[in-house]
């Protein structure tokens, strides 16, 4: 819904990105917990294993559809291989690719830090903080969109260390009742709304990507489906394929 242009009129669809980081980081996090560190350092290496796999697999499906939309053919053969790079790091190669990247690195730097948890903490905020100035909040201090090498930064894997931190965090910790999830949702969409309206009110935004509340809305809408009993009969693996395939070839 977001990439046919509802996320405007519908801003609680942003949502959705952060929640994934949350849930991926989450379970991640969640499996390594009782590990000793041999054990954990071998489910990283097979996380980024298997994410490499996934993106590969439809790098090369997408690669016809991606020639053409990145235009590589028109350039020489240094810049279409720094693209290439630029795209597999702080970007995207397939069209709307970068989330992948973005919580292999995401996930990657937060377990390696994740000793340092304050400074890891303060800087996956600052990063968020810049994300947010860089899109919704563009006009307000009247600067050009943040962006490294030609990608916005608000699209790429800084934007996702804080809800990666946040989902280590929930995984460290018992499940929280779902009295929180229901309260921070209905908080953190009030918020939003508030936000949302501020910001189309006094015309702040460049791109609307991120914003503030969903520090509060997305961990709540994680909490308060976490609490919920499993009741699922499909096979969660069929489910994940299939989330997958749907999100890649659209």
């Amino acid at each position: 819904m977001i990439h046919v242009g509802y996320s405007i009129e519908l801003p609680i669809l942003r949502a959705a990105v952060p929640v994934f980081f949350i849930i991926s980081s989450y379970f991640f996090f969640k499996k390594i917990s009782t590990l000793s560190s041999e054990e954990q350092n071998k489910v990283w290496i097979n996380f980024i294993k298997r994410a490499l796999k996934l993106y590969l697999f439809w790098f090369i499906v997408l690669l016809p559809v991606t020639i053409v939309a990145r235009r590589w053919f028109q350039d020489d053969i240094f810049t279409i291989t720094w693209n290439l790079v630029r795209g597999l790091t702080i970007g995207s190669t397939f069209l709307a690719s970068w989330y992948i990247s973005a919580y292999i690195i995401g996930i990657s730097l937060i377990y390696k830090f994740r000793r340092y948890k304050y400074l890891v903490g303060f800087i996956s905020l600052g990063c968020y903080i810049l994300c947010t100035i860089s899109s919704n909040y563009c006009n307000l201090l009247d600067i050009q969109c943040i962006k490294w090498d030609g990608v916005s930064i608000y699209n790429s894997f800084p934007v996702g260390l804080i809800f990666i931190f946040i989902g280590k965090n929930l995984a460290d910790k018992k499940k929280l009742p779902i009295t929180i999830g229901i309260a921070g949702t209905i908080i953190g969409f009030a918020l939003l709304s508030l936000e949302n309206y501020l910001i189309v009110k006094y015309n702040l935004r460049k791109a609307d990507d991120c914003y503030v509340s969903l520090l509060v809305l997305s961990p709540s809408i994680f909490i308060l489906f976490n609490s919920l009993p499993n009741r699922i009969k499909t096979s969660t693996k069929y489910i994940r394929n299939m989330s997958t395939i749907y999100y890649c070839s659209h």
